[in-house]
């Protein structure tokens, strides 16, 4: 399930990036925590956490987060359960239970969403007029105005 923290209605526009500033700053002390972990059960928590649906204007700040960084090393020791996750095959199976899911399924889902909307929103902005850009014997796909 994803989360949004889009447009806060009622607050006005200083309030809405106040909250986006501070909301970062959580994420960022969850990224940290995830990257220090050897705790699976706490690991799989924190990766339940980071499901937002982020929008375009959020890539400067999940830059400065070194999300991937993380999911991919871990700390960065040979014996740190993220990097031990990373690259594993996964193998084809149902699961009853989001409690048992395997880490590195976990890990991939994570990276995947995050991925995903990102290069969305870099295909398709969140917001904007509509600009045709298709020239004679061309086939560019319409864009948004960001």
């Amino acid at each position: 399930m994803a989360h949004y923290l889009d447009d806060l209605k009622g607050c006005g526009q200083h309030l809405e990036e106040q909250s986006r500033e501070h909301f970062f700053l959580i994420m960022r002390g969850l990224v940290k925590q995830l990257r220090d972990s050897d705790d699976e059960t706490e690991i799989k928590a924190i990766l339940g956490s980071l499901k937002w649906k982020f929008l375009a204007r959020d890539h400067a700040s999940l830059r400065t987060l070194d999300l991937f960084k993380v999911l991919h090393e871990g700390n960065g020791k040979k014996d740190s359960k993220l990097k031990k996750a990373w690259g594993r095959p996964l193998k084809q199976e149902v699961i009853s239970n989001e409690k048992e899911k395997k880490l590195p399924k976990e890990v991939i889902d994570v990276f995947e969403q995050i991925f995903l909307l990102t290069v969305g929103r870099i295909i398709k902005p969140d917001t904007g007029a509509l600009m045709k850009l298709k020239q004679k014997g061309t086939s560019v796909p319409t864009l948004e105005k960001a």
